[in-house]
């Protein structure tokens, strides 16, 4: 492959070549052009040009080439996962069914596990079931008259019909409304819960402030929730959903098969359903040295295993798998196929990886290059970098002033253990800890203090972080799941700050509030694209196809909208300035926005710029941004891995910002020693993963832990 004159987004006018097989690694600061270099040129030019040998045409790439030549095949594995398919699992998305069909032991049709006749009943092939959480509804402590049932208080339902209709009914029976729920005889709350009558209550209620007249029998809330939870339609079942708690189907135990009819299937010594159930670092033994077959299942199974993911198991859903997971997934694919000659694309491969994975993870990596691949890993991990056979190095910053190849020589940066004292005043005790795999454990967490909870991949952090999202008052959670925006959704939208700046510019001008929004409509949105930037081509069964509007060049504004100026900026200037450059802005949110963006290394991302197109790292950031610029004195911070997606130094800052946001408890999920040993509270689950994992295995300070695991974290550090 030979590329020259390369200018896609930032990048100045660079050149790259590669004949021969070798592992790249491509790193350097956040927004410095690594993706715009590596994705959005190398790999999507090969992907376009051969696609063009196919279909006859090239999609309209973001690249912009000078030259090229002696291009092949591209695969990307990137950390991104939008498979929403329930029925998506690893089982089917890795085709077992053609794995275990030159085996010979099962009728083939008994292998397709999606059929109608073969998936468990009950719950219709999901492995789970929506059960309702009466916690969810009633609050039993509330009085009657007070309205104790949640999904019917008016701000929940809309008006206030629910309540009136609920007191009338106890009317009717000499129900006491003056006691709580809790206070009322089985008898009595049954009846509330359950009760159906045909009896129609005239109703004289508010709705919107406007007076109402229904005539409405009473149904008992849970009856009326699980009335909804059978609707066909999607906002009713969506709305009975908040008050539900999945749980593991109770007939296939999370299988989906049809149990009496797979009961007799065994693969060997195993029932199908533990086959299916059980991680792969489980039944990966039951393949080893059998057939020649059952080998290269094994060694499908043991790659799954060196990546760090062998607590996963088949049933498991491809929707509930984080984008790291799937990319393992899709990486030990890769390596048992026989293909070969491909230009392989790895976004950061390292994330998720506890350290003593590395080495296997570099052994797969290498098979690749052996096989006679060029592989490109995009990266920030030190020891990964350090094996690789090249490295280019991609900035000196992000945003416009990046995009050159700079000085590659690889600089180790030492780390450190956090200096602060080991002495905490107070703590949370959390007791009783149940959830997936991890079982009666207890934590406690310092208070106004950084706590970081480590451990292999799937030992259970993500589920004790879960845990506490869900059970403590005032706790928020930026997971690794990534942001599902519409054609609109940009960094100004998501951060809530489009009106903040139509306000002020309409008061300038004496304007309505909207006038200044690109959804509101006025005669200074584009009408070509109604204020989105994007037209957008919907093609049946192909994917949409998305361009920047040529009349307003995806500013979402039209020329109109330069009349408007305050301080010789007018919206679109603003929207599409960089946030590191609005640090002087006349709209005070906006100084104080650009001042965290530029600590959390977003400073090179615009308003305007689509939620679509950022890394899972700048997601991840971009979440934490909108958090940071609220108010969490009193709330509970959880940050899964904050380092993702950064160089070292931009991994320090964002730390440093949390260092100095005042919350309740800070607490981040992370696998990176240069960044966990500098919180000042460790908690360790483990020791391993899946059902070997789920204990607390240390609870207490950094310095400690570092104390006690010093020669270990050397070899990687």
């Amino acid at each position: 492959m030979i590329l020259k004159g390369i200018k896609t987004h930032n990048l100045k006018n660079l050149d790259f070549k590669a004949l021969d097989p070798e592992i790249i690694g491509v790193y350097g600061v956040s927004g410095g052009g690594k993706s715009s270099f590596a994705y959005h040129t190398l790999y999507a030019l090969c992907k376009d040009t051969f696609e063009a040998l196919e279909n006859g045409h090239i999609e309209n790439g973001q690249y912009i080439v000078q030259y090229y030549e002696k291009l092949i095949p591209s695969i990307a594995i990137k950390q991104l996962n939008l498979n929403t398919n329930p029925r998506s699992n690893i089982y089917s998305y890795a085709n077992f069914s053609s794995l275990l069909s030159t085996l010979n032991m099962l009728d083939y049709n008994l292998l397709k596990l999606n059929k109608p006749t073969n998936e468990c009943s009950h719950c219709h092939g999901q492995g789970s079931t929506n059960t309702i959480n009466k916690d969810l509804i009633i609050n039993n402590t509330q009085k009657i008259c007070d309205m104790p049932f949640i999904p019917w208080k008016p701000k929940e339902y809309g008006n206030n019909s629910m309540e009136i209709l609920l007191l009338e009914f106890c009317k009717q029976h000499k129900i006491d409304i003056n006691k709580s729920f809790q206070e009322l005889s089985p008898h009595i709350q049954d009846i509330l819960l359950y009760a159906k009558e045909e009896y129609k209550f005239k109703i004289n209620y508010k709705h919107n402030k406007k007076p109402r007249i229904r005539h409405i029998s009473y149904t008992g809330i849970m009856t009326y929730i699980e009335n909804l939870l059978q609707s066909d339609k999607k906002s009713e079942y969506a709305k009975a959903k908040k008050y539900c708690t999945n749980i593991l189907c109770p007939i296939c135990k999370g299988s989906k098969i049809n149990t009496e009819k797979y009961k007799n299937i065994f693969l060997w010594e195993r029932s199908f359903q533990d086959f299916l159930t059980q991680p792969f670092d489980i039944i990966k033994q039951d393949f080893k040295n059998k057939t020649i077959q059952s080998q290269r299942i094994y060694d499908i199974l043991q790659s799954y295993c060196d990546l760090g993911i062998g607590y996963l198991s088949l049933n498991r859903s491809i929707p509930s798998l984080s984008g790291g997971e799937l990319q393992k997934l899709k990486l030990a694919n890769l390596i048992h196929t026989n293909i070969s000659n491909l230009f392989i694309v790895i976004d950061e491969i390292s994330s998720g990886l506890h350290i003593s994975d590395f080495d296997k993870v570099l052994q797969l990596i290498q098979k690749l290059k052996d096989r006679g691949n060029i592989i490109v890993l995009i990266e920030h991990n030190q020891y990964l970098l350090e094996k690789c056979d090249r490295l280019i190095n991609i900035g000196p910053v992000g945003g416009k002033d990046g995009g050159y190849i700079i000085d590659s020589t690889f600089k180790k940066i030492p780390f450190a253990c956090t200096n602060k004292a080991t002495k905490f005043n107070d703590f949370l005790h959390i007791k009783n800890i149940n959830i997936n795999n991890i079982i009666n454990q207890n934590i406690k967490i310092p208070i106004s203090a950084i706590t970081a909870f480590i451990g292999r991949s799937g030992s259970g952090k993500s589920s004790l972080a879960k845990y506490l999202s869900d059970t403590q008052e005032k706790c928020i959670y930026i997971s690794q799941k990534t942001l599902r925006g519409n054609i609109k959704s940009s960094v100004v939208t998501y951060l809530e700050l489009s009106k903040e700046i139509s306000k002020y510019f309409a008061k300038h001008f004496h304007k309505e509030d909207g006038y200044f929004t690109s959804n509101g409509g006025s005669d200074i949105v584009c009408s070509q694209c109604n204020g989105t930037g994007i037209i957008r081509y919907e093609r049946g069964f192909e994917l949409n196809l998305d361009i920047i509007c040529t009349q307003c060049e995806g500013k979402m504004f039209n020329d109109k909208a330069q009349n408007f100026k305050i301080n010789g900026l007018s919206v679109i200037d603003i929207y599409d300035c960089e946030l590191a450059l609005l640090n002087n802005s006349f709209i005070p949110k906006l100084r104080k926005l650009s001042e965290f963006a530029c600590k959390l290394s977003l400073g090179h991302l615009s308003l305007n710029r689509k939620i679509n197109t950022l890394s899972g790292g700048e997601i991840k950031r971009i979440k934490l941004l909108k958090e940071v610029l609220a108010n969490l004195k009193d709330k509970i911070l959880i940050v899964d891995e904050p380092s993702a997606g950064l160089d070292l130094d931009n991994a320090n800052k964002a730390l440093r910002l949390l260092q100095q946001t005042q919350t309740l408890a800070t607490i981040i999920i992370e696998h990176n020693p240069h960044i966990f040993l500098q919180a000042d509270y460790i908690v360790e689950i483990g020791p391993y993963s899946g059902t070997l994992g789920g204990k607390i295995i240390f609870n207490d300070s950094a310095k400690k832990y570092y104390a006690n695991h010093d020669d270990f974290l050397s070899q990687y550090l």
